[in-house]
């Protein structure tokens, strides 16, 4: 089971699964989430975690819709979000496939290349291959060394880690890496290094580009570890920046690195269009983060409330 309480459009998001022989073979879902009726059709996806890219053959997702009362007559007024039910789900789905791959003992980029690779259908494989493509090009980019996870615990006060989590946003498939580390006696955890894989089919200005994803990241890292909203029955009662702290320059990663993978490498594909990068790289990095804090301390996060940074227990 795993929980998110964002702060806007709440989504929780429960998984289970049978596997036959290390292969997934059945995977149920559900999701309950609040949002206008406009805009249902288009978090009819998102009740599937995980991705549907993965071959699972048998799959059950379902999704409860919260009415309308309960999102128009409330004292809270929200907003707009960038990305809104995206990074949730997500990092249920993949949180859940990263725990899959460490029952079966599999490194967690393998687990996934495995599950994408052994899948069929979708526009005859189209999206899927440039899915494994942006897998590859992270885990290349990253210099990922294969093992399972957790990794051992080592002595002293830092504990390192990394993650991976896959995700695609319409036609813009994405794959982020983290690379973290958790202070044993604090608890705090800092983002060290973010590497994204980016396939927004044909790039026409890679620097612009380039600056829209790393911008995403920084607005889902915020988002994960500092961002938080408070209210009483009232009103919100986050005043101010003390109150509502953001990402700040000392706590941003010391490197961020942005692949643009340019398509698939299928030769039979035509031409891609472009298409949009605005929201994608939000999508995944929770679950980045989550996974790579699994790695390095064996903490498996199965609820992620808002200023996830101020409440990972020490230990």
């Amino acid at each position: 089971m795993y929980l998110i309480v964002p702060i806007v459009m709440p989504a929780a998001t429960s998984s289970r699964s049978t596997t036959k022989r290390g292969r997934l073979t059945t995977v149920t879902s559900a999701t309950t989430n609040t949002t206008p009726c406009s805009s249902r059709s288009s978090l009819a996806g998102g009740a599937s975690a995980p991705s549907d890219m993965y071959r699972v053959p048998n799959r059950r997702a379902a999704m409860h819709v919260v009415g309308l009362p309960l999102v128009w007559e409330t004292p809270l007024r929200t907003g707009n979000l960038r990305d809104p039910n995206g990074p949730q789900v997500t990092f249920a789905g993949e949180s859940f496939i990263d725990e899959l791959a460490a029952v079966a003992k599999a490194d967690p980029v393998e687990f996934r290349l495995r599950l994408l690779t052994s899948a069929t259908g979708d526009d005859a494989g189209f999206k899927r291959a440039r899915s494994i493509a942006v897998v590859k090009a992270a885990a290349e980019k990253f210099g990922w060394d294969a093992r399972p996870s957790p990794k051992p615990l080592s002595s002293g006060d830092t504990l390192t880690g990394r993650g991976i989590a896959y995700a695609y946003r319409n036609q813009t498939v994405v794959a982020q890496i983290a690379e973290i580390e958790v202070n044993r006696r604090t608890g705090r955890v800092w983002v060290k290094r973010l590497v994204c894989a980016h396939d927004c089919g044909l790039v026409i200005n890679p620097e612009a580009l380039r600056r829209t994803i790393e911008g995403a990241m920084l607005h889902a890292l915020s988002r994960a570890l500092y961002e938080e909203v408070t209210f009483d029955t009232e009103k919100v009662t986050s005043l101010n920046w003390r109150s509502s702290p953001t990402l700040t320059h000392m706590d941003a990663p010391a490197t961020i690195d942005v692949v643009m993978v340019n398509g698939d490498p299928n030769p039979d594909r035509p031409d891609l269009p472009h298409y949009g990068a605005g929201e994608a790289a939000c999508k995944p990095l929770i679950a980045a983060v989550a996974n790579a804090i699994y790695d390095a301390t064996g903490v498996r996060l199965r609820r992620v409330s808002d200023g996830m940074s101020r409440w990972f227990p020490s230990y």
